[in-house]
C-alpha cells in the first residue's frame, strides 16, 4: 500500500519529535514566505541562551497580534531555530511571533527557566516600538514544557512583577498540551529539576489561579501519553471555579507531538487548531477594542 508523501512526513514527525533531524527536515521544507521578515539572535539578557528571534509580517493589519512562543523539550532541550515552522505559520497569517530560547536543566533548575520566560516577555513589552509591535496585544503561547512556562509567567503574578510588569498587560495565554498539575513527581529527572524549596507548590500553574487572570485557551489531545489530559482539565476547572475566562479544546486521537502537526506547512490542518487559536485571538481583540471605546 502506498502512503501519501504528506502523511508519511506527518507520521515521521509524530514518531521522531523532538529529534533534531526531523525538525531540520520540517524547517527545510517550510516556505520562506516573502511576506515574512525575520530578525534572529536578539539578546533579551546577558546569557548566551537569552536570545530571541522575531518573525514579522511585512504588511501587518490593524488586527495583528504578538505571539511569544515557548517551545517544549522537558525543560532540558530545545532551540528556538527548531520551531521556525511554528513561527512562520502564524506570521504568514499576519501576526508577529517572538520565539525565545531559555536556560535549561542541568545548567539551571526551576524556577530559572520561568524567570527567563518573564524576562523575554518583559523585553517584548518594553521594546514594542523598536520591533513595530507597540500597542498590539501580546499573547503567551507554548507547547509542553513551554506551555508550563507560558502559564506560570501569565498566572503567577510574581514573575512579571519582578520585571516591572503585570499580567494585565497580556491579552491571553495559549497552552498546547502543557503540564499544569503534575504532582507527584515520579521520575528522578523531574525531581532534580523541581525538588527545590517551595518548588512542589510553586511549579504547578493550578496553584496560581485568580479571577483577574488573562483569558486562557487550553488545547490537548486525548491520546497524549506524555502529558496527561487531566493537566488541562484540572487547570480549566480551577480557572472556571475562580471566574476566569477559559476555553478547553480536546482533540480525539491526538498525541503529545501530534498537537502541533497543524503548524507544519505541508500538513493540512484537519483538526482546525490554527483556526481555533486565531478565533481566540480575534475574540480577545474584540474585547480589547470594545473596552477602548468605553468612556
Amino acid at each position: 500500500m502506498k502512503i501519501p508523501l504528506l502523511n508519511l512526513f506527518a507520521s515521521l514527525f509524530a514518531l521522531l519529535l523532538p529529534a533534531c533531524t526531523t525538525l531540520d527536515v520540517i524547517n527545510a521544507m517550510t516556505p520562506e514566505d516573502v511576506e515574512v521578515s525575520v530578525v534572529k539572535g536578539v539578546a533579551y539578557g546577558s546569557h548566551p541562551r537569552q536570545k530571541l528571534d522575531i518573525y514579522r509580517p511585512v504588511q501587518a493589519t490593524r488586527q495583528a497580534a504578538v505571539f511569544i512562543f515557548f517551545y517544549g523539550g522537558a525543560w532540558e532541550s530545545g532551540e528556538r531555530a527548531d520551531y521556525e515552522f511554528v513561527a512562520r505559520k502564524l506570521a504568514a497569517k499576519g501576526h508577529f511571533v517572538v520565539v525565545p530560547d531559555y536556560r535549561l536543566y542541568p545548567e539551571v533548575r526551576f524556577p530559572e527557566f520561568v524567570k527567563d520566560g518573564a524576562r523575554a516577555t518583559a523585553w517584548v513589552l518594553e521594546h514594542g516600538k523598536d520591533i513595530s509591535v507597540q500597542s498590539r496585544p501580546v499573547f503567551l503561547m507554548g507547547h509542553s514544557a513551554g506551555a508550563h512556562i507560558a502559564m506560570l509567567v501569565g498566572l503567577d503574578q510574581r514573575y512579571l512583577r519582578q520585571r516591572g510588569h503585570q499580567s494585565a498587560e497580556l491579552a491571553g495565554i495559549i497552552g498546547l498540551a502543557g503540564p499544569y498539575d503534575f504532582l507527584p513527581l515520579e521520575s528522578e529527572r523531574l525531581k532534580q529539576i523541581f525538588m527545590t524549596p517551595l518548588a512542589l507548590h510553586d511549579s504547578q500553574p493550578v496553584n496560581f489561579v485568580d479571577d483577574d487572570d488573562p483569558a486562557v485557551l487550553l488545547v490537548h489531545g486525548d491520546s497524549d501519553r506524555r502529558v496527561w489530559l487531566r493537566n488541562s482539565e484540572n487547570l480549566a476547572a480551577r480557572l472556571r471555579q475562580a471566574g476566569a475566562k477559559v476555553t478547553l479544546v480536546v482533540y480525539p486521537g491526538v498525541t503529545h507531538t501530534g498537537i502541533i502537526k497543524p503548524f507544519i506547512a505541508f500538513v493540512n490542518d484537519e483538526s482546525g487548531l490554527i483556526d481555533e487559536i486565531l478565533s481566540f485571538v480575534n475574540s480577545r481583540q474584540a474585547v480589547r477594542m470594545g473596552s477602548e471605546l468605553l468612556p
